[in-house]
């Protein structure tokens, strides 16, 4: 079809995704806004999402870095704050890309608390697995159209990652 468009997105779990009608995938910017600047001004935020929150459920290429280097600076028991993320993510090589310090020091200052973090992380998490079903189902969708494909194993293949879907989510960085 002439209208269909496929695009790159941009974000560490990269594939294509048949975008036909002008849709975009299910996102919420806004709320990983929030999140992450929550994040950057209280430090035992993070004890609260730890155990549902990854970076691959953020949308955006920067906020998955951001949060990698959240994750990294927990993981060595260190303290979360806008220098220590800061330091971290010069250290990663990846200040510039995120849109430099400027950039975390809007996030951080555009919470008040980090209260609901969990709630919205909820959020990002299920918007992630919106865009990782659509992501599937585009690529069953292509295949079904391929007379090669043995439609039984695409069905089990269909089924394989539904039971997969709960897994996935909660696969640390």
């Amino acid at each position: 079809n002439a209208n269909t468009k496929k695009i790159q997105v941009s974000n560490s779990n990269a594939s294509i995704l048949n975008l036909g009608k002008g849709k975009i995938p299910p996102q919420a910017i806004d709320l990983e806004r929030t999140v992450l600047g929550g994040l950057l001004i209280d430090n035992q935020a993070l004890d609260e999402v730890i155990t549902i929150l990854s970076s691959k459920f953020f949308y955006k290429t920067e906020h998955q870095l951001i949060f990698q280097a959240i994750f990294k600076l927990f993981k060595n028991n260190e303290p979360i704050d806008l220098l220590t993320v800061s330091n971290q993510l010069h250290k990663d090589g990846n200040i510039n890309q995120i849109g430099g310090d400027i950039y975390l020091i809007e996030l951080s200052q555009m919470v008040s608390s980090a209260a609901h973090i969990e709630y919205h992380s909820r959020i990002l998490q299920e918007f992630y697995l919106r865009r990782k079903l659509i992501n599937f189902g585009v690529e069953i969708a292509d295949k079904s159209y391929q007379e090669e494909n043995d439609v039984f194993d695409l069905l089990d293949s269909f089924y394989s990652e539904i039971e997969q879907s709960s897994e996935f989510l909660f696969i640390k960085d």
